[in-house]
């Protein structure tokens, strides 16, 4: 699969925001895939696996559900065998996190017996970092994850998709650019409401960082061809850090008192809809 290059030689609009750019590779699986990985692999698109991995140990001694939820970065350039196996798990919706603009210069490849839809988790309130230093980097990213708690237009998208796979008759894929910010917090919101603690949630996000490894060094060594200042700072935007998921979870409970405030207060989910969410998301 060609990777598109979030690295402008002249600007570094890096895109967290934007599509994946093209480097002359497959993507490289793990090389020794999580223990815990049950989804199949696919070679054609980054970053895809079951947002429960292989059944997520939860509160109450239950395990987190798989074939449920599946997450991935962008779908263009999905092979025909990948396509293949994406019908093969019977996926019947795709959740799209990109925005409109972005969905239409890169749109989803057809999946056999899905349904695509759209939501702008960022809904047009997130710019790209264009600081000079790593260290304004990482605040960027850990502010990224704290405006999906405190913008209201984003918390209004994210309580879309979680509707939209609580309502939805079987697996769904969900997937941003990336696959690790949008998708991250949207997979992160999805453990937690199954019963997943902290750490988990932190472990499960950090993946991205495997599963986009080979991605990342790309990224980051034609960064360094510039300077190592803008490698430092390429580093930060690219690979996924506790304090990053972290800064989004302080910030639901700090600003409504508890995680489950944020998903009624914050996201005006209503009972049922969490409880078809925990009913869906849980095995016992």
């Amino acid at each position: 699969m060609k990777i598109v290059s979030i690295l402008a030689a002249a600007t570094l609009s890096v895109a967290l925001v934007g599509a994946p750019g093209p480097v002359a590779a497959a993507q490289t699986p793990p090389a020794v895939a999580p223990a815990t990985t049950v989804a199949p692999t696919l070679t054609s698109i980054w970053n895809f696996r079951d947002v429960a991995a292989g059944g997520l140990q939860l509160s109450g001694g239950a395990t987190m559900a798989t074939g449920v939820v599946y997450r991935a970065g962008q779908l263009r350039g999905l092979s025909e065998a990948d396509t293949a196996t994406l019908e093969s798990l019977g996926i019947t919706a795709i959740l799209d996190l990109r925005s409109k603009g972005a969905a239409k210069a890169n749109p989803d490849p057809v999946i056999p017996g899905a349904t695509a839809t759209v939501f702008d988790v960022f809904a047009g309130h997130n710019r790209a970092y264009k600081g000079k230093t790593a260290a304004g980097a990482r605040a960027y990213m850990r502010s990224m994850n704290r405006q999906f708690v405190t913008d209201a237009a984003q918390r209004k998208s994210i309580a879309k998709v979680l509707r939209a796979i609580a309502g939805a008759t079987g697996p769904v894929l969900i997937h941003c650019a990336a696959g690790k910010d949008r998708t991250g917090w949207v997979s992160a919101v999805l453990q937690r409401i199954a019963g997943a603690d902290r750490d988990t949630i932190v472990a499960e996000y950090k993946l991205s960082n495997v599963y986009r490894k080979a991605y990342i060094d790309n990224a980051i060594a034609k960064a360094r061809k510039i300077s190592r200042t803008r490698a430092a700072i390429v580093k930060e935007l690219q690979v996924n850090r506790r304090s990053f998921i972290e800064a989004g979870l302080d910030k639901a409970s700090a600003q409504y008192g508890s995680f489950q405030r944020y998903l009624t207060k914050g996201l005006k989910l209503s009972a049922v809809t969490i409880a078809t969410l925990k009913d869906k998301l849980r095995q016992v």
